[in-house]
């Protein structure tokens, strides 16, 4: 009797635990004026995390960011943002990156008719070390229009920042240009989870033993150590930001 109440408390808990996992596929970009969540739950590193689509509707539209205990990031998808974050005043446009430490005030204001943006919102299920995101700069700003790109055989890239936050021991963004018809690389896994969203072209990911297919706008999820690859599936080179954390 006891051993089948085990079992059946183990069963729970996986369900449980399954129903709140982020799984790895991709998440749909719908054109919306407002919030949109694409994936919440847990993952081997965060719990909670949320990935939303926000939208600010009107020109001088804006909002206060502030969060005690979590790290935020943002990735612009088309409009421009005026972002003050603590001290510093930046505008950027489409592609570019802020990035916000735990405590840190941060103000975006729209600088366009309509601002749509990407956010991760994210705790760490390890104890927060403040200190070391402090150490490596704190919250920041990325222009994508400043960042430099490095043109290889199968394209190019261009790299945000590989740093260390107070969530993060290992955090590491950049930007792939890949050329029409072929794969990034074949298969592989890291135990680092990791997002990749799609900029322009269309795509297929492999991961595991199934195939998704993203277009711009979608969002890949890939779980931590799941064997994945992607392959630009269009006549002209595809563009896509990539980040992972650990």
């Amino acid at each position: 009797m006891k051993t089948s109440l085990l079992i059946l408390i183990n069963l729970v808990v996986f369900i449980s635990y399954s129903q709140n996992r982020v799984l790895s596929g991709v998440y749909t970009f719908k054109d919306i004026t407002g919030t949109e969540v694409l994936m919440e739950g847990e993952t081997t590193h965060f719990s909670p995390m949320v990935f939303k689509v926000e939208t600010l509707k009107n020109e001088d539209d804006e909002k206060l960011i502030h969060h005690d205990n979590r790290e935020q990031i943002i990735i612009i998808k088309e409009g421009k943002v005026q972002v003050k974050l603590e001290e510093e005043i930046k505008t950027v446009g489409a592609n570019s990156v802020i990035f916000i430490h735990p405590d840190d005030n941060c103000l975006i204001k729209s600088e366009t008719p309509q601002l749509v943006y990407y956010t991760m919102l994210y705790q760490s299920k390890k104890p927060v070390d403040l200190e070391r995101g402090t150490a490596a700069g704190g919250s920041f700003i990325v222009d994508f229009d400043k960042l430099e790109y490095n043109q290889h055989d199968k394209g190019g890239i261009r790299n945000y920042f590989h740093t260390k936050t107070a969530m993060c021991p290992y955090y590491e963004m950049h930007v792939t240009n890949l050329n029409a018809g072929i794969k990034s690389h074949e298969p592989h896994t890291h135990h680092a989870a990791e997002i990749v969203i799609m900029l322009d072209g269309t795509t297929e990911m492999e991961i595991g033993d199934k195939i998704f297919k993203g277009n711009k706008g979608d969002v890949y999820f890939l779980a931590s150590n799941v064997p994945h690859a992607i392959k630009n599936t269009g006549n002209e080179q595809c563009m896509y930001v990539a980040f992972q954390w650990d």
